[in-house]
């Protein structure tokens, strides 16, 4: 009877100690602990338990569901496994960044482009954004629908959903003729920076404050 008392406690305990640490070393809490020790901050979780970090001008996030991140501040559409990757980056391509590269297009491809126009119609059609001409009139439901499908967009094909706000948005303040005229290829239309389109960097401030709760002073 003893015996079997203290098997079957050791199996509870065995099973209890598994568990923990299966999700001790659940990846993108492993992230999160690597994050904390290169000192990243978070600073918010969206209902999808994304995890977004800041650290200086530099925002990245974690997905939960596809386990990787992606860096949102300076814009960068590739995809990093893990913090370590990240910093790699940071240091070589960062450090000369705004001499080599457009700091909001340079790493969009004509494939990442493509990808990205096709998650553009999808918003496009099912939000009818030929109905909306001024970003400060988008209602707050609509904007949480807007995150809510980049958001899983990301996850599912690997966009990073800070150029996919920041396309729909230039989209909704673009001139009537350039909309009617580029909406099935608006987004290398965008990527070419047109001089007559709502330029990126005039998003800056509405999308931190907007989109990532983060205010600029």
């Amino acid at each position: 009877m003893l015996i079997t008392i203290a098997l079957f406690t050791f199996l509870v305990l065995s099973f209890i100690v598994y568990k923990g640490y299966q999700s001790y070393m659940h990846l993108p809490k492993v992230l999160a602990r690597q994050a904390k020790k290169l000192q990243w901050k978070p600073v918010h979780q969206s209902d999808e338990r994304d995890v977004y970090f800041i650290r200086g001008d530099n925002r990245a996030v974690v997905y939960w569901k596809n386990k990787n991140i992606n860096i949102l501040e300076p814009m960068h559409d590739e995809s990093f496994n893990n913090f370590h990757e990240v910093e790699q980056w940071l240091e070589t391509v960062g450090e000369d960044f705004s001499k080599e590269v457009d700091k909001v297009w340079g790493h969009v491809t004509d494939k990442i482009a493509e990808v990205m126009q096709s998650v553009f119609m999808k918003v496009y059609e099912r939000e009818a954004l030929e109905e909306y001409t001024d970003t400060r009139d988008v209602p707050t439901a609509v904007r949480l629908r807007f995150s809510e499908m980049v958001n899983k967009a990301a996850n599912e094909m690997g966009v990073n959903p800070a150029l996919m706000l920041l396309i729909i948005h230039q989209y909704i303040d673009g001139d009537s003729e350039l909309r009617k005229d580029y909406t099935c290829e608006w987004v290398k239309f965008m990527v070419s920076r047109p001089s007559i389109a709502p330029q990126p960097e005039t998003y800056i401030d509405y999308m931190n404050e907007v989109y990532f709760n983060k205010k600029r002073i």
